[in-house]
């Protein structure tokens, strides 16, 4: 199985031992957290907006964590434009 898999045998045995730590699992609700609210904001929520949502909702989170999982995520905040004027003067 290991080699269809293409891992280690002592890395799978290492990864049934040792299961996640409780920082990971924190991480992974805390990112399923952020990519909600982003899209949420439709998109356009980045890493300030978001830190203060959750400090609202009594989230005890830095901003470089939120920035951190943000980029795991892939997830960056988009500027929508209001108005483009096709006439220039």
């Amino acid at each position: 199985m290991c080699q269809v898999l293409e891992v280690s045998r002592s890395g799978y045995y290492q990864w049934i031992k040792y299961p996640k730590s409780s920082r990971k699992i924190e991480d992974m609700k805390l990112k399923q957290k952020i990519v909600e609210i982003h899209r949420h904001s439709r998109r356009t929520y980045g890493n300030p907006r978001i830190h203060q949502q959750l400090v609202r909702e009594d989230y005890q989170v830095s901003k470089k964590r939120v920035e951190r999982l943000m980029k795991e995520a892939e997830i960056h905040a988009m500027a929508i434009k209001k108005y483009e004027s096709y006439y220039r003067l």
